[in-house]
This record gives C-alpha cells, sequence and structure tokens, in this order.
C-alpha cells in the first residue's frame, strides 16, 4: 500500500466544498470571504466571457477536472448561469467541469488553475483576459499505475456529514471523483446510500462503496470499509463497547476492514468530551497487539496534532513494537458541508490482479490488497 498527498493546488489552506445537481456541467466550491469595505466603490471592470475547456491529450477526449479562477480585482469567480451549474457567491474558492465551463471575469490578468488529483498533471497560468477568450487546457497523465497494477483509492470520506449544506446523491460522488482522477473510494456514512455492496452508478474508472465510520468517544474512530450489513448503533457509549467488538463484528463480513481513522487528532489523552478528543485513537496498541486491527490512516487530514497530517511516529512506533499494521489515507472530506478538502488529495495505492475490472470485484481486490499492506 503506497499513501500519497495532493494539496488542493498548491498549498494546504482548506478549500471549500460544492454544491451539486445530478445534470450540472459544473460545481462550485467556495470559501466564504470577507465583505468589502463600506463607502464609495470603484466602477466595475469590464467583463467578458472565458471559455475553460479540458481535454485529455493522451485520448483527445474531454475530461473532468478542478478548476480555480482568480480575476484582475482579486476575487475567485463562479461559472455562469448558462454552464448548468449550482453556485455559491465565492472567495477563495473553485469548482468541478466535467469538460468546459463558461464564466464572466472582468478585463485584465486572470489566473486560472485545474487540476486532476495525482496522476495528471497540472495547469497554472494568467491569462490578459481583454476580449471573450477561449483556452483549450491539457491535462496529461503523467503517471499509469494502473498499467503496473497499481489502483488509488480515497478510504475515508462522507457526503452526508452534518452539518449539510448541499445534497450530493452518487451521480455528484462520481462527478467529483471524476474530477479528481480517483478511481475507488469509501464514503464513510450513518446509513445513507448504503445498500452493502458497490455502488452501481459507477464503472472501472471511478466508483465507490457508501459503509459506515463507528464513533467511539473514548476509543477512537473506526472506518468500516466494505460492510455488506450496517452495524448499529455507529456510535459508542462512554467506555462502552471497546472497539475490539465491533472489530470482531466486522470479521463477519466478507471483504471488509476495520481502520483506525485519524488516530492522532489531539495528544490530549483525557479530553473525551468534544472533538478532537473524541477522535483519538486510544485503543489502538491494544488492538495491534491482539492481531485485530486491519490498518490505520497514516494519511488524514484530520491527523491534526501532527506536521502534515501524517501520523508516522505512531506508525513506526507500531512497527519497531513488532506490530506490522498496514497504512492507510483518506482525507476526511465532507463535501456536503461547502467547506472541505478535495476528494482523494490524500489516497493509498494498491497493488491489484486486475486493475481493469468490473467494479465490484476490484474493490474487493482492493480491500484484499490493504489487508496484505
Amino acid at each position: 500500500m503506497l499513501v500519497l498527498g495532493d494539496g488542493p493546488f498548491e498549498g494546504r489552506g482548506p478549500p471549500a466544498f460544492p454544491p451539486a445537481a445530478a445534470a450540472a456541467a459544473a460545481i462550485l466550491l467556495f470559501a466564504f470571504g470577507t465583505p468589502g469595505a463600506a463607502g464609495a466603490q470603484p466602477e466595475p471592470a469590464p467583463t467578458h466571457l472565458l471559455t475553460l475547456a479540458l481535454i485529455d491529450p493522451a485520448t483527445g477526449a474531454p475530461t473532468a477536472a478542478r478548476l480555480s479562477v482568480q480575476g484582475s480585482d482579486g476575487g475567485s469567480l463562479r461559472p455562469s448561469a448558462d454552464s448548468l451549474c449550482l453556485f455559491q457567491d465565492a472567495l477563495g474558492g473553485y469548482f468541478y467541469a466535467d469538460s468546459a465551463a463558461t464564466l464572466f471575469v472582468p478585463a485584465g490578468p486572470t489566473r486560472v488553475r485545474a487540476a486532476k488529483g495525482i496522476e495528471y498533471t497540472r495547469f497554472d497560468d494568467t491569462l490578459d483576459v481583454q476580449s471573450d477568450t477561449t483556452v483549450v487546457i491539457e491535462l496529461a497523465p503523467w503517471i499509469e499505475p494502473r498499467s503496473g497494477g497499481w489502483v488509488g483509492g480515497e478510504a475515508h470520506a462522507h457526503l452526508a456529514h452534518p452539518p449539510v449544506i448541499y445534497d450530493l446523491d452518487a451521480d455528484d460522488a462520481l462527478f467529483l471523483l471524476r474530477g479528481e482522477g480517483v478511481r475507488v473510494a469509501t464514503f464513510l456514512e450513518h446509513g445513507y446510500l448504503f445498500t452493502g455492496e458497490v455502488d452501481p452508478h459507477g464503472d472501472t474508472d471511478a466508483f465507490f462503496f457508501a459503509s459506515e465510520e463507528y464513533r467511539s468517544p473514548i476509543f477512537g474512530h473506526l472506518g468500516l470499509l466494505g460492510l455488506d450489513a450496517f452495524i448499529d448503533p455507529d456510535w459508542g457509549y462512554l467506555g462502552w463497547p471497546l472497539n475490539r467488538e465491533i472489530i470482531e463484528e466486522v470479521r463477519g463480513h466478507d471483504h471488509a476492514l476495520a481502520v483506525y481513522a485519524h488516530p492522532v487528532p489531539t495528544y490530549d489523552f483525557f479530553d473525551v468530551n468534544d472533538w478532537p478528543g473524541t477522535g483519538l485513537a486510544r485503543e489502538i496498541w491494544i488492538d495491534a497487539a491482539l492481531g485485530d486491527l486491519d490498518a490505520m490512516e497514516v494519511l488524514s487530514y484530520s491527523n491534526t496534532a501532527v506536521p502534515g497530517f501524517v501520523a508516522d511516529t505512531l506508525w513506526h512506533h507500531l512497527w519497531n513494537s513488532g506490530f506490522a499494521v498496514p497504512g492507510i489515507a483518506g482525507t476526511d472530506a465532507c463535501p456536503g458541508r461547502g467547506g472541505s478538502y478535495p476528494l482523494g488529495a490524500l489516497r493509498g495505492y494498491a497493488l491489484v490482479p486486475d486493475p481493469y475490472a468490473p467494479p465490484g470485484d476490484l474493490y474487493d481486490d482492493w480491500i484484499e490488497a490493504v489487508r496484505r499492506g
């Protein structure tokens, strides 16, 4: 298992995540900005229509991607109404498009950035827009992990984590995954879209399994990947039950994993009332010693107590103690909340027998590859 991280564009600051509509050609992810100062305002600059066409030069076909457009006035810009999208006004935001995006921009220097996850080249250029302009953006794969049998996956994200601003459905989820080049994803929900199998809307290039996150405020959170039946309740009382009991229940499911999620959101061992204290993996050493643990999230944006969100010290201590716990990566992204890291910005690559297998088989193979480390 290889675990890799990919910043939103070039930084780690939390971007904001999107609205959604099944028929949308683009979705805006936004960050709330500070209102401008009161008083007289300058005349607005002339605006022009900017069209951004997204192409994969390896195939010549349109491709989905993540876009950020910053106008000459310094503001982040959104797709126009005729791009068939839902959007919010944005400062410092970004949006997704499935093949092209059209938006009005003020005349002058306009910075355009485009990305499609870890496996593709990026685009970052400042355009001098003085008239209606069309730009073709080529996002080429610079590495082909699948040619060697490696498939990248997002192990921890949420579509319906409260407070929910946007109601995202399966089509929205796939739209976002394709925009980030994520092949395999597990959404850890609390019953939302849960079927006990891979969602049927995807294909071998992008699909997801809606599973469950079990939250104990004392012992830590568990990502339960690939469940064929929902484990209820999906939260623990103070001090009961042990996470080990939940892990043992997961053992009764075919091709399922019990993974310690974001094991180090804090170092405060005694804070069990509020986040991030309720997410600390206090039981991880016991479960590792008993051989019950399938994996831990080495990379997670909710590992906020460690530099770079990398729980490498804990992981190395486990390994140096003789507990060969596999590592995995999950962003803990929550696009439905409006503000979130991109899906798959942190992802793990697993070596599978057939990286082009049907989604159900590929998910099972990916799970078992993670289990083997």
